[in-house]
């Protein structure tokens, strides 16, 4: 059954612990769809008890690659970063800001007190910038594709 706009969905444990690449990789490269992370790419590698003895521990698996990513976009990006945009970037990075530090206070008030939903989104703004404003609204994850012109190993990241 397809999914619908905006549904999650969620992996068991041991879904997360399957091996992400046939055949599986010791390492990896993946590389964001905004020009302005290019120079951010996510390297993940196998943990070295996978590279000290093959085949009793998984090399890169599904949960390396999705914690890798989420990570990678949720750091806060530099002030060299901002000063690289221009006037019209800055705009649409700060509307991507906004709208995420809205978005993330109302997922994280379950039970919480609608008085307390602007402290929720004063917190996020206080967080600062992330990369993953950089993609202006288009995070929802839709996977990874290998481009021709790209070496092996190397992988891009699509977002919708």
């Amino acid at each position: 059954m397809p999914l619908r706009a905006g549904e999650k969905v969620g992996l068991s444990a041991e879904e997360l612990r399957e091996v992400a690449f046939y055949p599986p990789r010791m390492s990896l490269r993946i590389m964001h769809p905004s020009p302005r992370l290019a120079f951010y790419p996510i390297d993940l590698k196998a943990p070295e008890s996978a590279l000290a003895s093959p085949g009793t521990f998984p090399p890169i698996a599904i949960g390396d690659v999705l914690v890798a990513i989420h990570r990678s976009l949720h750091t806060r990006i530099t002030p060299d970063d901002w000063a690289a945009l221009s006037a019209e970037e800055e705009a649409s990075v700060g509307q991507a800001f906004t709208r995420r530090c809205r978005k993330e206070a109302v997922a994280s008030t379950d039970g919480v007190p609608a008085a307390d939903w602007k402290e929720r989104e004063t917190d996020a703004r206080n967080d600062g910038v992330k990369r993953v404003d950089f993609l202006m609204g288009k995070s929802e994850f839709k996977g990874l594709v290998r481009d021709d012109a790209d070496p092996d190993g190397v992988l891009r990241l699509l977002t919708e």
